[in-house]
C-alpha cells in the first residue's frame, strides 16, 4: 500500500509539473505584496507598495498612478483590493479609493481625503473607513459618495 501511494504521488507530481508556471519577481511591480484577489474573469489582482498588477496566468500588466491622468489609480501603495458582487474591482491606495472600469481599462478615483483602511460591501453600497476622515458610503451606481456622521 505504501509503495502504491508513493508511485501515485510521483505520477501526480510529474503530471502537474508542466501545468505550473513560475512568475519571476521582476514581472511584478514590487516583491512587497500588500493585497491580492481574483475576479470572475480569472485575473489575479496583486496590490504592492509600487503599483497594482493584473496577472492573467501568463503575463502581468502593471497599473501605476499618474498625477496628470485622472483615469489611473489614485496612489501606488495598494492596501486593499476588493471584488464586489457585480465583479467590479475596488482599490484602496495610500491616496484614496478607486474602482476599475474593465470596458475602458481605466480607473475612476473617489477622493476620500485620506487612506482607506477597510472596505465592506452591503447590498448596493460600498462602505469604507479612512485613517483621518471617518466612514464613507459609495452608491453602487458609483455616482454618489456620502460621509457618514457617527
Amino acid at each position: 500500500m505504501y509503495k502504491k501511494n508513493i508511485i501515485y504521488w510521483i505520477f501526480l507530481s510529474y503530471a502537474f509539473s508542466n501545468a505550473l508556471q513560475r512568475v519571476d519577481v521582476e514581472d511584478i511591480s514590487s516583491n512587497r505584496i500588500l493585497s491580492a484577489t481574483q475576479d470572475s474573469s480569472g485575473f489575479i489582482w496583486i496590490g504592492t507598495d509600487e503599483g497594482l498588477n493584473r496577472f492573467d496566468g501568463f503575463s502581468n500588466k502593471i497599473y501605476r498612478s499618474n498625477i496628470f491622468n485622472e483615469k489611473t489609480i489614485s496612489g501606488n501603495r495598494i492596501w486593499i483590493t476588493h471584488i464586489d458582487k457585480q465583479n467590479t474591482l475596488w482599490v484602496a491606495t495610500d491616496r484614496g479609493l478607486c474602482y476599475y472600469n474593465k470596458d475602458f481599462d481605466e480607473f475612476h478615483r473617489i477622493n476620500t481625503g485620506s487612506k482607506p483602511l477597510h472596505v465592506l460591501e452591503e447590498e448596493e453600497e460600498i462602505f469604507f473607513t479612512t485613517s483621518n476622515n471617518g466612514v464613507f458610503k459609495v452608491s453602487k451606481k458609483k455616482q454618489r459618495i456620502n460621509k457618514l456622521s457617527i
